[in-house]
Parts: C-alpha cells; structure tokens; sequence
C-alpha cells in the first residue's frame, strides 16, 4: 500500500512587538482511511495500524481491538487483558524513557553508556514479554533495569529524583530556564480530559463538518492529555510550568516501573484505567 500525502506541518505564527500573540497549525494531509479500508474486515486494520501511527502502535492496536468487542458485545478473557494491559504499560515506560532521557542525556558521556544499556534491556524485556518467556529471565532484565535508572537518579514516586545524579542536573538545568525567563505559568485549572467528554467527542468526530481533529476544543475548552494531565488526575499538582512537567514524567516512569514489577498477577495489578472500552 502505497499513500502521497503531504508528509510535513506548517506552522503559522502571528507576532506583534516581538511577541507571538497568534498560532496557526495545518496538519499534514491524512491518508483517505476511510476509502481504503471500507467494506473490509474491521480486523485487516490492525497490521496497517503500526504503519499508520509511528509512535504508540501497541496503544492504537488495543484500542482497536477493545473497540471491536465493545462494538459487538463481546468481553476479552481475563488473561487477554492483562496481557495487553501489559504491552501498553511497556510500550508507555519505553516511550517516555526515550522522550525523558534520550535528548538530555546523549551529551552527557559519563550517562550515555549507561543509557544505551537501559534502552537495550528495557527492549529486551518488551520481546520476553511479547514472547512469554520464562519468569527468570524476566526478573533478571527487570533488575537490570531497576539498577540502571537507580545510577541515572530515579527515586520513588514521591521522590522521583535523587541529588547529586544525572537526572538531578537535567531537574537544575531545567529550574534555571525557567527561572531566567523562559517559560510562562499555565494555570493548572485549564482542564483534562475525562470520560464525561466521550460522547461530545465521537460526536465532534463523525461530524463532517467540524475540523475536530485539526483543532480539537470541546465548547470553547481546550483539555489537556498526556502524561501531566493524569498525574493531575491523580495527584493534584499546583503548577504546569516545565519543571512541574518534567517531574511528572519522572513520578510517572516510577510508577510504571512499579507496576511493572508488580505486574505478574493477572487481576489485582493491573491498572484498570490503562484500558477501557464500552459501546456507545
């Protein structure tokens, strides 16, 4: 399947006084989906999916999957959904290490051969996961990991950074940034999405008149998703600022790591919130 769309953004911003005080963003084309896989089984979607969404494809493929039996009234077994409950859960710990660590720490020599090992090995247990290797193994990989974030500076999830390593110079260099001018407060009131949204959502969606996906904003609100929107959730964080944001990539990759390691059981560990489905 060959596809010509425009592969780039364009981003348009307005600037008066030398302050940017507008921002206009055309997402690149999309593909005609709907063309392409219309009158097919809804499951041929799935191998397309990974070569449709380059980051989190075990996250979309999930989601379809769960879609479909709500859709048809069916329940996945108990051992199906933590199985992928887990792949998400992996899929998440590997893209946020990347997206924490990775540009912050290729400078740093001292780090980076620490952080190769941490990249390989988190890898390695997604496969063992994937496969069902033995429990051994995985305990093995597991520790390596616990040891490699433990010398780069992760803490707990109350604490997630510990002086004096790695992670404590990214935690100063970013509070110096802030601090000299950079980046100014969003109030933390701003709003995130929850499932009381679902139903203006869909139908925002299947509106074909609404650019919804382009400019997606709910009555004039705008809600944030991502990783500080469900540690709001959770805990309540006063500031939304880069150091407040940073920290919760780093409270997050604590607890996924937690539950990770907790994970084994198939009912009481897994995060219920992780995967949810249910028709319309």
């Amino acid at each position: 399947m060959t596809l010509a769309f425009r592969n780039h953004i364009d981003v348009t911003l307005s600037v008066a006084a030398q302050m940017i005080v507008g921002v206009t963003i055309e997402p690149r084309s999309r593909p005609p989906l709907g063309r392409l896989f219309a009158g097919k089984p809804a499951e041929t979607l799935l191998a397309a999916l990974p070569r449709l969404f380059s980051l989190c494809a075990i996250a979309h493929q999930v989601a379809l999957l769960s879609a479909l039996e709500a859709a048809r009234g069916h329940q996945a077994p108990p051992l199906t959904r933590h199985r992928r409950i887990t792949a998400v859960i992996m899929e998440r710990f590997a893209e946020l290490l990347r997206g924490v660590l990775v540009s912050r720490l290729a400078c740093d020599r001292s780090a980076l051969a620490q952080l190769q090992f941490l990249l390989q090995a988190v890898a390695s247990l997604q496969v063992s996961a994937g496969a069902g290797n033995a429990r051994q193994s995985r305990s093995a990989t597991l520790s390596q990991i616990k040891m490699a974030l433990a010398a780069l500076g992760l803490g707990s999830v109350a604490e997630p950074v510990v002086r004096g390593t790695p992670l404590a110079s990214i935690m100063d260099a970013a509070r110096r940034a802030e601090a000299d001018g950079g980046w100014k407060q969003m109030p933390a009131e701003h709003g995130v999405l929850s499932a009381a949204d679902d139903d203006t959502v869909v139908a925002r969606l299947i509106d074909p008149q609404a650019a919804f996906a382009e400019a997606p904003e709910l009555a004039g609100r705008v809600p944030e998703t991502g990783v500080w929107a469900r540690q709001v959730s959770r805990h309540r964080h006063s500031s939304a600022g880069a150091v407040e944001r940073l920290l919760a990539k780093l409270a997050e990759l604590a607890e996924l790591l937690c539950w990770i390691e907790a994970g084994e059981a198939e009912d009481e560990a897994a995060d219920q919130d992780v995967v949810a489905s249910y028709a319309l």
